[in-house]
């Protein structure tokens, strides 16, 4: 089988061959080719060694050295295209993050959380948006439930008020964050815009919540009592 010659490496293939890296490992391949390269030439021109090596023997040096520096001037022009493609795909990221954070403002609004049913509420979204895995996913339910729980306990010295309405609106910014990451970090191969993935996710919150509810009364009852006792969370 004939192998292909250095020269005949084309920009597509160092980046078929490069396509799990990124264009700073590229950069730092390059650095280090070009270094190579470099010390290959000097090996055979101008080293001090080189008097000891045969004509033939610094011929093969040079031939190694231009193969690296082919290789390398590849992988320069594919480092460039690499970077313009990381920042289309970098913009196109904060672009879509930037619409989704909107959606998810415009039905999750960060409430003041100045009565108990606003507390509540927090709390209830919370339970259903964990149980669909858009909220803590690594928390099965009953360990997120307990976990917020566990969250309205107030230390020694704190004021209780300023605790729970401290807590809530911590956990608020969390749903805003997981409905924006569920509808913005989507696979390159799904086309959908995200109104529909929004409806799709509201549809399956409207439909688990009566049974999140009903699964994790206890939370929500303790969550009501403290935010009562405490003055409303204000």
């Amino acid at each position: 089988m004939a192998k292909s010659s250095s020269r005949n490496i084309t920009t597509d293939q160092v980046l078929d061959a490069a396509k799990y890296l990124s264009s700073q490992d590229l950069r730092s391949m390059q650095s280090r080719l070009t270094t190579t390269g470099k010390e290959l030439s000097k090996l055979a021109e101008t080293s001090s060694l080189n008097r000891l090596l045969s004509n033939e023997e610094k011929a093969v040096l040079q031939r190694a050295a231009g193969v690296v520096n082919t290789v390398n001037a590849r992988i320069v022009h594919a480092k460039e295209k690499k970077q313009r493609d990381e920042k289309r795909r970098e913009a196109a990221f904060k672009a879509r993050h930037a619409e989704a954070r909107k959606f998810a403002l415009q039905y999750f609004p960060l409430p003041p959380v100045n009565s108990v049913e606003q507390g509540v509420e927090v709390i209830r979204v919370a339970l259903v948006l964990n149980h669909l895995k858009v909220l803590h996913y690594f928390y099965s339910t009953n360990e997120f439930a307990a976990k917020i729980s566990r969250a309205r306990h107030t230390p020694a010295n704190r004021d209780v008020a300023s605790h729970l309405r401290r807590e809530l609106r911590f956990l608020a910014g969390e749903i805003l964050q997981g409905v924006e990451d569920a509808l913005a970090d989507r696979p390159d191969d799904d086309q959908r815009d995200l109104g529909t993935l929004l409806g799709i996710l509201m549809a399956k919150a409207d439909e688990v919540r009566p049974q999140v509810l009903k699964q994790h009364a206890e939370v929500i009852d303790g969550w009501t009592a403290a935010l009562s006792e405490a003055g409303g969370g204000q």
